[in-house]
């Protein structure tokens, strides 16, 4: 029930992929900020479907950060 103006997402996650979370997001709060912070960067395109602000690979997660932070 709580609403935020940017969410940090992984794309992996438990019970439900944080592609379709971030759709139900969406739905919600159509002007979200989406953030994706993955490891798996082979979804970089498929994540365009949300249109987040960001992906930010954990592999190079400072470098991605700092871009995505200025």
């Amino acid at each position: 029930g709580k609403e935020y103006e940017i969410y940090f997402l992984d794309i992996d996650m438990p019970r439900i992929n944080g592609l379709e979370f971030a759709k139900l997001i969406l739905q919600h709060q159509p002007k979200a900020v989406l953030v994706f912070v993955s490891g798996k960067e082979e979804y970089v395109f498929q994540s365009f479907q949300v249109h987040p602000f960001s992906f930010i690979r954990k592999n190079k997660f400072d470098e991605d950060l700092e871009w995505t932070i200025r």
